[in-house]
């Protein structure tokens, strides 16, 4: 069963080799109680430890079920320790957080045995020694006796077939040492015991074999066990074999195999067998002579013995380091909270980040909900112009930039100022629409319709009303005459909500809109409007500091239309007409009204409209369709001239004049108006997929998204303060990282003797990484949990600190998802902190660690 075959051992230090194991020859029985003796230092615990795995061999081999070890790799002495040998040390070597159930149950936890099966056998040998009443203590609650008891109890759990005893009864009194005798005297009867013993008695009252060593040899064996023989002579019904004395065949083998062995060993037998050995010769005896059968020798039987991997799961390690740390709560506490404060201090970084970044995302909000998604028929290049400037990463000219140098370099300045044509189809137009209403709230339009305006006054004088700003005639532009600033409010596209108007402005007298045909004045958070307006309207402010809004309320203007207001001259030019009486009753012209004062609100920041007149859109859609075929829009159309100025003009120029005198309902710009910006992304989404199915380029649509450019850039300064902050803190994390790395190494220490014994049990060297892997991961888990749940806790009183401070409600405001991340990043320092001690746990020597008190 088990045999060492020349077995050679040596250790070394200080300059001096000492030879342990001088090329000991033993065999073994599968079931037997061999006591080995010797004085310190002869070498028979060194090869109690060959025996069982712990301890590796410089020459010869051992063989375990004819199987031999030489090529083990260490996971194969692993398996050897776990499946097939149980130990029983001299102080127990029981690991003192565990119970005794979990004590036991250790080596089957490696060995992967279900949790019924393996509670069961943990039951059954508590029981065999007589201790399953105490299977819930730990064993600091047991005696020296008892212990020993456990040892036992959990060398045969796993049922192995070799039990090794190292002084057993070394540090019990005699009446517990006898006890604990008969007990193994009991296990020896199915199982080979080999026990190492100072006491000669013990082992020759309880011993079937008794084995002593001096200075690394056996100089005694009471009762040797021979392995098979080399030589195995066979009888058969024709011979006579058994008539020949044993001298007779001995001398006849020696003969014929030329062998010259006197401890030659010969079974007799009158059945042929197959050797038992390697080594062996079968040798056949017939009709008076003995022929050698050579085709055995030399060949290897093969061995059933297979060994079953042992392997510890996450779970069990986590099991094992969570009961260590247990019996160490305080101390265990303290390094988290330790390990804690770099969390911490980035955690308040980021919360108050966060904080900020939402009171800024508000603030923007406000200030910028009025902030529409612009597009105009022309986007410029602007950093083409050099309004703006950038530099690519992987610009070809990089080397000249800020070069010394007394040259100046001139460029093509049309290769830098690029505008792109916004081509505004039916087909984008008809994709617009198509938006939903619950990201698009608002649509407005800047046409270049111009408004022939006139206004009878309370004196019941006729005059004209000038315009500017978007719909100022053109002759008005050019002569450079001032008017009224006139401007459309967006169409509200939900019925659900609010219009433009009614969200954005405060209503000072009048009521909002009604009706196409309804105006609105806007004037500023001052309430007050610039005289020359008023004074385009047709009010007299020459001797007025101010006016009742109640005056200009209810204001009427009547709208003429172009065949009403032109005349074309005898020259063929068009001029506006004089008799304004007459424009102002004629049956075509469209009654307006000023419905209400509007005024920004005092938290809107910005404000889209500017002080002056506002109108619907659908008024200049209305105007343009009366005005599509009037005579100065077809004239316009055909000439290559101004027909009111009779200055030539080029193409464009002419499609403006005739958008101008409301001939053409293509928008110049389009202002979209997002519910959110959530809504904003959703819009711009909406309008890349429109250009994702356009094959010519020059029919993208491009926009201007001035309140994104804005917010970014917000963003942006407030991430590199936070991202500066951060790598201040790092500096504690680099320092929690060290005190982990030390705190591990000391547990490393203190668990010495109980990595020997998970070593014993058959446990890897990955198994025993894991289990300080897993004490870092409580650590790390634990350090990063109590980090956010101080870091919440300091926001309260700093919320209201700040709030007294700057009336700055929530400020310091942890995302929740930062937090999980922070609790990942704790987990994972602690780990990479413990990594190099869980190394070195791994790497000593099973039994030196043993050794460790």
């Amino acid at each position: 069963m088990l045999q060492l075959k020349g077995i050679k051992k040596s250790y070394e230090g200080g300059g001096y080799k000492q030879i342990a194991l001088n090329r000991i020859d033993l065999s073994f029985r599968e079931s037997e109680f061999v006591a080995i003796l010797g004085t310190s230092g002869s070498g028979k615990t060194t090869c109690l430890n060959i025996l069982g795995g712990l301890d590796r061999y410089e020459e010869g081999d051992l063989i375990i079920n004819q199987k031999s070890t030489k090529d083990f790799k260490d996971r194969d002495w692993d398996a050897y320790r776990n499946n097939s040998v149980g130990f029983i040390f001299q102080n127990y070597n029981l690991i003192p957080h565990l119970n005794l159930i979990d004590n036991v149950e250790m080596g089957m936890t490696l060995s992967g045995l279900a949790f019924k099966e393996k509670r069961a056998k943990t039951l059954s040998v508590l029981e065999r020694v007589g201790l399953r009443d105490h299977m819930t203590k730990k064993p600091t609650q047991l005696s020296g006796g008892q212990m020993q008891r456990v040892a036992i109890a959990r060398a045969l759990a796993n049922d192995p077939e070799i039990i090794l005893a190292d002084e057993p009864t070394g540090a019990l009194d005699t009446k517990t040492s006898k006890q604990i005798m008969r007990l193994i005297k009991e296990i020896a009867q199915d199982k080979l015991v080999i026990m190492v013993t100072h006491n000669p008695e013990l082992a020759e009252d309880y011993a079937d074999r008794i084995i002593r060593f001096q200075d690394g040899h056996v100089i005694f064996d009471s009762n040797p066990y021979m392995s098979a023989p080399d030589i195995i002579l066979t009888d058969t019904s024709t011979t006579n074999l058994n008539a020949k004395t044993d001298d007779q065949i001995i001398a006849l083998a020696k003969q014929i195999v030329n062998l010259q062995n006197d401890r030659l060993v010969v079974r007799v037998t009158k059945d042929p067998t197959m050797p038992e050995q390697p080594t062996d010769r079968m040798i056949q005896y017939q009709n008076g002579e003995i022929f050698d059968i050579s085709f055995f020798s030399g060949k290897k039987e093969s061995s059933n013995y297979e060994l079953k991997h042992t392997r510890m799961s996450f779970l069990t390690a986590l099991k094992l380091s969570r009961k260590n740390i247990s019996t160490k709560i305080w101390r265990t506490g303290l390094i988290s909270f330790a390990s804690s404060i770099g969390i911490i201090g980035i955690a308040l970084i980021l919360s108050l980040s966060n904080g900020f970044q939402h009171q800024i995302d508000q603030f923007q909000v406000n200030a910028l909900s009025e902030f529409p998604i612009i597009i105009g028929q022309t986007e410029m290049n602007l950093i083409g112009m050099g309004i703006l400037q950038t530099y690519e990463a992987d610009d070809p000219l990089a080397e000249m930039r800020f070069a010394e140098t007394e040259i100046v370099h001139i460029i093509d300045s049309s290769e830098g100022t690029r505008t792109h044509i916004n081509h505004f189809t039916d087909e984008f137009l008809e994709h617009l629409d198509k938006i939903d209403p619950e990201y698009l709230t608002n649509i407005g339009f800047i046409r270049l319709v111009t408004m022939n305006l006139l206004r009878q006054t309370d004196e019941g004088e006729f005059s004209r009303v000038t315009l500017g700003g978007e719909t100022a005639a053109v002759s008005d532009l050019a002569s450079g005459v001032a008017g009224a600033r006139l401007s459309s409010f967006p169409e509200n596209l939900r019925d659900d909500t609010e219009s433009f108007l009614e969200q954005n402005f405060d209503l000072i007298a009048g009521s909002f809109p009604e009706s196409e045909t309804d105006l609105v004045l806007v004037i500023d958070i001052y309430n007050r409007i610039e005289d020359y307006i008023l004074e385009s309207l047709g009010f007299d402010t020459e001797a007025l500091a101010a006016l009742e809004l109640e005056e200009i309320v209810g204001t009427e203007f009547r709208l003429i239309l172009n065949n009403d207001f032109y005349s074309q001259t005898e020259q063929g030019n068009f001029l506006p007409g004089t008799n304004f009486e007459e424009m102002y009753h004629s049956e075509n012209s469209i009654t307006l009204r000023i419905s209400g004062i509007l005024r920004r609100p005092e938290d809107l920041t910005v404000s889209i409209l500017s002080s002056g007149i506002a109108y619907s859109d659908a008024l200049a859609q209305r105007m343009i369709e009366l005005e599509m075929d009037s005579d100065i829009v077809v004239a316009q159309r055909e000439a290559d001239y101004n027909v009111i100025t009779f200055e030539t003009v080029n193409e464009i120029e002419r499609d403006v004049l005739v958008s101008s005198f409301g001939g053409d309902t293509t928008p110049l710009m389009i202002f979209l108006y997002p519910s959110s910006f959530e809504g904003k992304d959703a819009i711009i989404t909406h309008i890349a997929y429109f250009n994702a199915n356009q094959e010519d380029e020059r029919y993208h649509i491009a926009y201007t998204d001035l309140a994104s450019t804005i917010t970014d850039l917000t963003r942006g300064i407030m991430d590199g303060i936070t991202m500066t902050l951060i790598a201040f803190s790092t500096f504690s994390l680099i320092i929690s990282l060290i005190m982990i790395a030390i705190i591990t190494y000391i547990s490393v220490i203190e668990r010495t003797k109980e990595i020997g014994i998970l070593r014993a049990l058959g446990a890897r060297k990955k198994d025993i990484s894991r289990v300080f892997n897993a004490e870092t991961f409580i650590i790390g888990t634990c350090s990063g949990i109590l980090a956010i749940t101080i870091t919440y806790i300091l926001t309260l009183p700093i919320n209201h600190v700040v709030e007294a401070a700057t009336e700055l409600v929530n400020v310091a405001d942890l995302n929740p998802f930062h937090a999980v991340i922070l609790i990942f990043i704790s987990l994972g320092l602690t780990l990479l902190g413990g990594m190099i001690p869980a190394q070195i746990a791994a790497n000593k020597d099973p039994v030196e660690a043993l050794r460790t008190e």
